[in-house]
């Protein structure tokens, strides 16, 4: 963070250390912007309360999109940052060192902060994994999160933490300061390894899912538990050009040399399928893994839908898992009618949701054995009738 983009971060400096102590070790909510208490010195625009408010609601508006389309919320105070240059490597850094989550409640006159007691204080082992990286150290990240909070003694655990992984960080003041701004030409000169506390607070949009990850992959490397499909997902991933406007990959759904036969019978529609939709539906069944891909509108929710359908219609459990919550939002509703038997879970702290729907589900109760009996013979017919046009195609194609 050389400087402060507005859609991304807010610097606590303005609000005072007390306020901002209060947050994070006092465990209080803490207003950081008022209108009532407008600020009419000219001299000083930037520090107006109308032009807080409106930074950091545009700032609200960027995390909040995030909690509609992935379910994750990234609002946390960064406090204290470090500044300097990673140790084996010509790359400067500038970035949060401990990161507080916060809720904003937001109304027309104010902004204030609440501790989010949901989610953990935790330490930015990205910085760590960006080390691990540059210096080619292969070992687990450490445990990001920050059990006990005290205000006496965090600094010292905090930089004792980093040191444990060889980042060591050199402690000049404790007193809350403003966020000074860099650009490129003018970012303080580090030696390599040379790495400086700067006690500043900066209310921000600070993803942590890529420690997250790691720490999911160390887990599976440690067990020894990494399945064949997702090997061979990852199997010459290094060779492929995600920047490339031209796609390179298999055009076609392979079935080991054999000419992938379709069925009706074999597909249950949920609705509409171009021929693409089918074949991915009817490969599905003997394949151990497949990769669909495919630009907006083309189909995926409705493939994916689809195979829903057909796992649920043989009798089978499906778990569908997306990054971004809109993905949910859409397969969800294009299940229509299904949707009821469907639990869908956006926020894995919600239980009273979960209860409901899963309340709601028991009380379904089975379905008609008729209805299926009824599928079977439509199913038939329609084999036989495209058996009898692929046979009068032949003849009328035929030299």
């Amino acid at each position: 963070m050389p400087k402060i983009a507005n859609k991304y971060a807010f610097d606590l400096f303005p609000v005072g250390a007390a306020s901002i102590e209060n947050i994070i070790f006092g465990n209080k909510s803490v207003t950081i912007c008022d209108l009532t208490k407008f600020n009419e010195d000219a001299s000083q625009p930037e520090m107006m309360e109308t032009v807080k408010y409106r930074k950091i609601v545009q700032l609200l508006r960027e995390v909040n999109k995030d909690i509609r389309d992935k379910g994750q919320n990234d609002l946390y105070i960064g406090y204290p940052f470090v500044i300097g240059r990673l140790p084996g490597e010509n790359f400067d850094v500038r970035a949060p060192l401990a990161l507080f989550p916060v809720i904003a409640d937001r109304t027309s006159n104010n902004i204030r902060l609440v501790p989010d007691e949901s989610r953990d204080i935790v330490y930015n082992t990205t910085l760590i994994l960006a080390h691990f990286k540059f210096n080619n150290i292969s070992k687990p990240l450490p445990i990001d999160t920050i059990n006990l909070c005290a205000k006496e003694t965090f600094i010292e655990e905090l930089l004792a933490f980093y040191a444990d992984n060889d980042i060591h960080i050199q402690n000049s003041s404790h007193e809350l300061c403003k966020f000074t701004e860099y650009k490129a030409e003018n970012f303080p000169k580090y030696r390599p390894g040379e790495l400086a506390l700067e006690p500043c607070a900066v209310l921000g949009k600070f993803p942590i899912c890529s420690s997250s990850i790691q720490q999911d992959f160390d887990e599976i490397l440690k067990t020894n538990e990494i399945n064949m499909l997702l090997n061979d997902l990852l199997l010459n991933i290094d060779d492929i050009d995600y920047y490339s406007d031209r796609y390179e990959g298999e055009e076609k759904i392979h079935m080991n040399d054999r000419e992938l036969e379709i069925s009706e019978h074999d597909l249950a529609y949920i609705n509409d399928l171009n021929s693409s939709q089918e074949a991915v539906l009817s490969a599905i069944e003997t394949l151990d893994e497949l990769v669909i891909q495919g630009p907006p509108g083309t189909g995926k929710s409705q493939t994916i839908t689809s195979l829903i359908a057909e796992f649920v219609s043989n009798g089978k459990t499906v778990l569908m898992v997306s990054e971004k919550k809109t993905a949910l939002d859409v397969v969800y509703s294009r299940l229509g009618n299904l949707s009821q038997y469907a639990l869908l879970i956006d926020d894995a702290g919600n239980k009273d949701a979960f209860y409901q729907q899963l309340s709601k589900m028991v009380s379904l109760g089975q379905g008609d054995e008729n209805e299926a009996i009824e599928l079977d013979g439509i199913s038939n017919k329609i084999d036989s009738l495209v058996s009898r046009l692929e046979a009068i195609a032949d003849v009328l194609y035929t030299p």
